[in-house]
C-alpha cells in the first residue's frame, strides 16, 4: 500500500514539471522478437515560426443594390449599372479572370399593416463582385471609379499577398527549427542529443488586418479613398516528438 502511494507521487510530480516546462518526456519499452526489451526515449516539444508580409494585392466585395415595382424592371435596372461597373473595371486594366460574382439575387419586399395580411409592395435586385486588385495602390481609385459608375455597396476588403505559400513553408521550416533548438536545449545539460523525429503536428495561418478608411472629400483633395492595408501576419506552430 505504501509503494502504491509513493508511485502515485511521484506520478503527479512528474505530471507538474511537464505543465511548467513544457517539455515531455515518454520512456516506452517494447520486446523484440528474441526477447529483449527496447527502451524508447521520447521528448516531446513545441516550435514557433512567424512571418509577416506587407500585401501586394487585395479583393474587394461591391456592387449595385436596387428596388422597383415588379421583378423585371428591378432586374433589368440591375443588369444596366452592373454592366457599367464591370466596364470600367476593365477599362481599370483588371482582367476577366479577377471579376468574379459573388451574390446575385432578386428578392420580394413586403408590407406588413395592421390586421392585413402582408403584401408584396416591390422587388429588390443584389448583385456583388469580388474584385482581385493586383496593385494594391489601386484599391481607392476601385472605388471611387465603380461609384461613380453606380456601385453602391462595398462590403468589404481582404489583403492577401501572391507567394502566400512560399511564405507558409518558411514559416513551417522556422517553427521545425525553434522545435528542434528547444529539445537540444533542455537535453545538453543531461548530456543527451537529438536522435531522431519521431512525430510532428502543424497548425496556425494568417492574420487578416482590418483595412483602415479615409476618404478625402475636402475641397481640392482627391475624391478616392485612401486605404491602409497594414501587414499580414502568419503564424504557425509545431509540436514535435523527438527521440533521445
Amino acid at each position: 500500500m505504501k509503494n502504491r502511494k509513493t508511485g502515485l507521487v511521484i506520478l503527479l510530480v512528474g505530471l507538474l514539471v511537464v505543465g511548467i516546462t513544457g517539455f515531455s518526456y515518454v520512456k516506452a519499452e517494447s520486446v523484440s522478437s528474441a526477447g529483449k526489451i527496447y527502451v524508447t526515449r521520447t521528448l516531446s516539444v513545441s516550435g514557433t515560426g512567424v512571418i509577416k508580409a506587407v500585401p501586394d494585392m487585395a479583393r474587394i466585395t461591391l456592387g449595385f443594390v436596387n428596388e422597383a415595382k415588379d421583378a423585371k424592371t428591378s432586374q433589368e435596372a440591375n443588369a444596366k449599372v452592373s454592366n457599367e461597373i464591370i466596364r470600367v473595371l476593365k477599362n481599370m486594366g483588371i482582367e476577366d479572370k479577377d471579376i468574379q460574382t459573388s451574390e446575385f439575387s432578386i428578392t420580394p419586399l413586403y408590407t406588413y399593416e395592421p390586421n392585413q395580411n402582408p403584401f408584396i409592395r416591390g422587388y429588390q435586385t443584389s448583385n456583388m463582385l469580388t474584385v482581385s486588385v493586383r496593385r494594391i495602390g489601386d484599391i481607392g481609385q476601385v472605388i471611387d471609379t465603380t461609384a461613380k459608375a453606380g456601385a453602391n455597396r462595398f462590403q468589404n476588403i481582404v489583403f492577401d499577398v501572391e507567394n502566400k505559400d512560399a511564405l507558409k513553408l518558411q514559416a513551417i521550416a522556422d517553427a521545425v527549427k525553434d522545435a528542434r533548438k528547444k529539445a537540444e536545449a533542455g537535453l545538453a545539460p543531461e548530456g543527451e542529443k537529438v536522435i531522431q523525429l519521431i512525430s510532428m503536428s502543424i497548425d496556425g495561418g494568417w492574420v487578416q488586418p482590418s483595412p483602415n478608411y479615409r476618404n478625402d472629400l475636402k475641397e481640392g483633395a482627391p475624391s478616392a479613398p485612401s486605404i491602409q492595408p497594414g501587414e499580414l501576419s502568419l503564424t504557425i506552430t509545431v509540436q514535435v516528438s523527438y527521440s533521445f
